[in-house]
């Protein structure tokens, strides 16, 4: 430990001689334990206290120095510390894996954080980081990323256990750290996902670990990524970035996804037209084809974003918001957006062929899923002022239900409600949703043009 001290090239191999004996103290703590009688239950990680050894007493010295050189000088031994704890922690985590027959993301907890020696580093990292969070502790969390990418799902433990003590911290910086990586790899982020960019699939992990407890501020934390990226001066690979995190996690898109579309204000459309509009067209291509799958793949808040879609691709004769005046180019992109989630959703619906013999039912569309309830509701009033993309829209889901549901045989026509009705008690919700959508589309036939004939032949 002087040398250590004061012969700062043996760091390295001082730290290497320090593995090694927590090293011997994991495989020590181990075997106690498979010495121990069998039982089941959480119980069985537990252990009597050991007896104080020569190990456990070097360990203790270690972490005593170790802790007085972070808080004597943290610039110059908390990032590397860090750094050297974590990736050890992993190495640990890796070697043992299949040797202590902990089950779940808890007992992998209970059974480390009962460990000296595993303890003791998460403790040297946890003081790492406290040390620099206020000034730069991305060096801090690039390790913690690094060592996910090398050591998960075996290192997931650590991850649960650091985001639970920083979690703000711990989700703003591995979001920055993962959108540096991302920058760094350039057209290959895009193109190769979590292949090309392992630190994205680690980011997408540790985010998912803290979704459970920490949700609210993963989803704050997303949104100001979002509009902070549209300021100048910022990086435009932030919403690229976004983009592939929610491909690569539905449930973080499902977090965000109302509220972002609740964001989406024409300051705001205008901001994204302006980063956007310059790009090559393929690039363009490429992002659009990326938002119809996000969109298609996500049920949180579907009508709020299929009204929003509606909504803004209308021109301003039909419909004009209030404040700032949407650029035009808004307007063209959004009206693209629309007709190209419109061809994807009947792909979706018509190019799944009957399932085989023993197979299950054709997966369900997300967001044709969450407006089975809610297009019929709204419809009544608006098909008859909508453009006819809004009335393809209606025909799709109305060939999607029909597809899911069986349609009933009879219905009776109520004049005072002008609406097809009966009782549903066999068919459930699924066949109300289809009369209501039947009257909608059959109320307005006339307006449907050539459109009519598909909804004649299904009807």
């Amino acid at each position: 430990m002087r040398l250590l001290c004061r012969l700062p090239v043996a760091r390295h191999a001082v730290l290497q001689h320090l593995a090694g004996l927590f090293d011997a103290h994991v495989c020590s703590h181990l075997r106690l334990r498979s010495e121990l009688p069998s039982s089941s239950g959480p119980s069985s990680l537990l252990l009597p206290s050991p007896a104080p050894s020569a190990l456990s007493e070097v360990i203790h010295e270690a972490q005593r120095l170790l802790l007085s050189f972070i808080k004597a000088k943290p610039k110059a031994w908390a990032s590397p510390l860090a750094a050297w704890a974590v990736e050890l922690l992993g190495q640990l985590s890796s070697k043992y894996s299949g040797r202590h027959g902990a089950r779940g993301l808890n007992e992998l907890l209970q059974l480390w954080m009962q460990c000296e020696a595993t303890r003791t580093l998460m403790d040297i990292y946890a003081q790492c980081l406290a040390a620099l969070i206020a000034s730069c502790p991305d060096a801090c969390v690039d390790a913690l990323l690094d060592t996910s990418v090398q050591h998960s799902p075996h290192f997931d433990w650590v991850v649960a256990h650091i985001g639970g003590s920083f979690p703000d911290t711990i989700i703003s910086r591995v979001l920055s750290c993962g959108l540096k990586d991302f920058c760094a790899h350039g057209d290959a982020a895009t193109a190769g996902g979590d292949k090309r960019v392992p630190k994205l699939a680690s980011v997408v992990g540790i985010l998912g670990h803290l979704a459970s407890r920490h949700g609210a501020s993963i989803k704050r934390e997303l949104l100001r990524m979002f509009h902070d990226g549209l300021a100048p001066g910022q990086h435009k690979a932030t919403v690229p970035f976004l983009l592939q995190l929610a491909l690569m996690s539905p449930p973080l898109l499902g977090t965000v996804a109302a509220e972002l579309v609740d964001s989406l204000k024409p300051p705001v459309l205008n901001q994204l037209h302006q980063r956007f509009s310059p790009l090559p067209r393929d690039e363009l291509d490429a992002t659009v084809a990326l938002l119809v799958r996000l969109i298609c793949q996500t049920a949180a808040g579907a009508y709020r974003t299929l009204q929003f879609l509606l909504d803004t691709a209308m021109p301003a004769s039909v419909i004009t918001l209030p404040g700032l005046a949407l650029h035009d180019g808004v307007r063209e992109a959004c009206d693209r957006l629309v007709a190209a989630l419109l061809l994807q959703l009947q792909k979706l619906v018509h190019n799944r062929g009957a399932p085989a013999l023993g197979d299950a039912s054709p997966r369900p569309v997300p967001f044709l899923e969450a407006l089975r309830g809610r297009v019929p509701a709204r419809g009544h009033g608006r098909v008859a002022v909508a453009p006819p993309r809004v009335r393809l829209l209606l025909l799709s889901v109305w060939e999607y239900l029909r597809e899911h549901s069986p349609l009933p045989q009879r219905f009776s026509f109520q004049p005072q409600r002008g609406l097809f009705q009966r009782d549903f008690a066999r068919e459930g919700d699924p066949a109300k949703y289809l009369v209501a959508l039947h009257s909608v589309l059959h109320r307005n036939v006339d307006r449907l043009g050539l459109l009519a004939g598909r909804f004649r032949s299904w009807g």
